[in-house]
């Protein structure tokens, strides 16, 4: 199958089964409230026990992934709560629980492997590498390389397999040439702060709105970068976004096929794009991701007709049930997972209430999907798919 359909960071269909299946978020008043009536100790500590619960949910997600058959995961942003707000000053490594921690980021990470199920992580969009502000591009550098110690842990490899994506998140009102390479030069001296689990996994996306639109992310981010510091982007192309944003040449609109072409060709390895579909096409509600799918994502041919296989992180509101239904079947839940039971945390209940209960899975490795093997096109003929620069 040339096309992969990837869950989105939340499982809607194990939140049904199990209300405690959701990540578990911190913020910073609950974190100085609780230090100030307890101590600081005490903040540390329940934040830690929130980790804990996150991280061994998202082994939980990826094995019901591989049980429903959807063969790539974009992790959460937000498996850490609070760890890299400044104002707090926490260092990982004194988190009460943090060898227990290191423990499941290793159990996710295999078991990813394991089960064949790619990763990648999406930061949000208040990361800016390409900032005015120093301070701004600074504090970006410092949230990628956590993102990226992240998946380290996990035992993920250092490429493009395993992608960190982010968007440009700076736009100019006078989108000269001068004024689109003064952006991406100060992205690339951003990006000089970064480590290299970074530096190997960076790619880029275009936006729904300002002046990244497919091809001049294509131009600049891919073209410019590699003629002036030999480093091209591999590019994530995201269907809204286009929809919302889309390039023209000569007054006529640059097709769908033709971006995905482009795309696809940035990277070395198999793609991970973004597909969804707005909510309407009314102007408040056309960028806001719909429920559910609307169909299946059409395949995208090379130029000689051969499909091209590509990983589609699903962008809907339904999460994995969108999925699920466009491939009709129904949600499994239920494993058999044969080895120890994974229990995942609970708030404290309130008296009267019932005991939580614990889960119990048990390991059926599923097979591995076959591969689907294209013949690649020399990246540099793709130069030209938007025309001559």
């Amino acid at each position: 199958m040339s096309i992969t359909y990837g869950l989105v960071c939340i499982s809607e269909v194990l939140k049904d089964f199990d209300k405690s299946f959701a990540f578990r978020t911190m913020t910073r008043k609950r974190f100085n409230d609780l230090s100030k009536q307890k101590s600081r100790e005490q903040s540390l500590s329940d934040l830690s026990e929130r980790i804990l619960h996150n991280v061994k949910l998202t082994t939980q997600i990826i094995k019901h992934c591989s049980f429903n058959k959807i063969n790539h995961y974009r992790l959460s942003s937000k498996l850490f709560p609070l760890i890299t707000d400044p104002t707090l000053e926490i260092q990982i490594d004194n988190l009460p629980r943090i060898e227990e921690i290191k423990v499941e980021l290793v159990n996710a990470g295999q078991t990813a492997k394991d089960l064949d199920i790619s990763i990648s992580i999406h930061p949000d969009q208040f990361n800016v590498l390409a900032s005015e502000k120093p301070e701004v591009a600074d504090k970006t550098a410092q949230e990628l390389n956590f993102q990226a110690w992240i998946l380290d842990e996990m035992g993920m490899p250092q490429s493009y397999d395993c992608p960190i994506n982010i968007h440009p998140s700076v736009s100019t009102k006078d989108p000269t040439d001068v004024n689109l390479k003064k952006i991406v030069d100060r992205f690339w001296q951003a990006f000089q702060k970064t480590n290299d689990g970074v530096k190997k996994r960076l790619v880029i996306e275009n936006e729904d709105k300002g002046c990244w639109n497919c091809m001049n992310l294509f131009k600049y981010f891919h073209i410019y970068t590699r003629e002036t510091y030999s480093h091209s982007f591999p590019l994530t192309y995201d269907n809204l976004h286009n929809k919302c944003n889309p390039s023209q040449i000569n007054g006529q609109e640059v097709t769908e096929e033709q971006n995905v072409q482009a795309f696809y060709h940035t990277w070395a390895t198999t793609p991970v794009f973004h597909w969804s579909i707005g909510k309407s096409d009314k102007p408040s509600e056309k960028r806001s991701h719909a429920d559910y799918l609307d169909g299946e994502i059409p395949e995208f041919n090379n130029t000689d007709g051969i499909p091209f296989s590509i990983k589609w992180e699903c962008e809907v509101k339904a999460k994995d049930k969108a999925i699920l239904k466009i491939l009709n079947k129904e949600p499994m839940v239920r494993a058999a997972w044969k080895t120890e039971k994974i229990t995942v945390q609970k708030k404290e209940p309130n008296k009267g209430e019932k005991k939580a209960k614990e889960t119990q899975i048990m390991e059926e490795k599923p097979k591995s999907p076959e591969v689907v093997k294209e013949k690649k096109t020399p990246q540099g003929q793709y130069n030209q798919i938007y025309g001559r620069f």
